[in-house]
C-alpha cells in the first residue's frame, strides 16, 4: 500500500475508498461539535480537510510498525488495517465527544 497520508488517485491506491472514508469520518465527527457555517465558499472545508490529512497521516504513521514506515510499498496485513480502523473511529469519537 502506498502512504496513506498522500493519497495518488484511484488507480495508484486501490485503498483510497478507504481513505476517503477515514476522512469523510472524522470530517463529520469534527461537524459535529464545529460546524462549518452555511454559505462558507468552500474555503473553511478544505481548510479542515487538509487538517484533517496531516492528523490523519500522523494517527496512521503512529500506529505502523518500523517495517512498513521504512517500506511504504510493502501491503498492510489485516491486523493493520483492523488497528487503523479501531483508531480512527476512536478518534472520531473523542472529536464528537461520545
Amino acid at each position: 500500500m502506498t502512504d496513506q497520508s498522500s493519497p495518488q488517485g484511484d488507480e495508484a491506491n486501490p485503498l483510497q475508498g478507504y481513505y476517503e472514508w477515514q476522512i469523510t469520518t472524522l470530517m463529520l465527527a469534527y461537524d459535529l461539535t464545529d460546524p462549518i457555517p452555511q454559505g462558507d465558499d468552500g474555503d473553511m472545508a478544505e481548510h479542515r480537510r487538509k487538517a484533517i490529512e496531516q492528523e490523519l497521516g500522523e494517527l496512521v504513521r503512529n500506529l505502523l510498525p518500523q517495517e512498513y514506515l521504512e517500506n511504504p510499498e510493502r501491503d498492510f496485513p489485516p491486523e493493520v488495517m483492523m488497528a487503523i480502523t479501531r483508531a480512527t473511529l476512536r478518534r472520531a469519537m473523542e472529536i464528537a465527544q461520545l
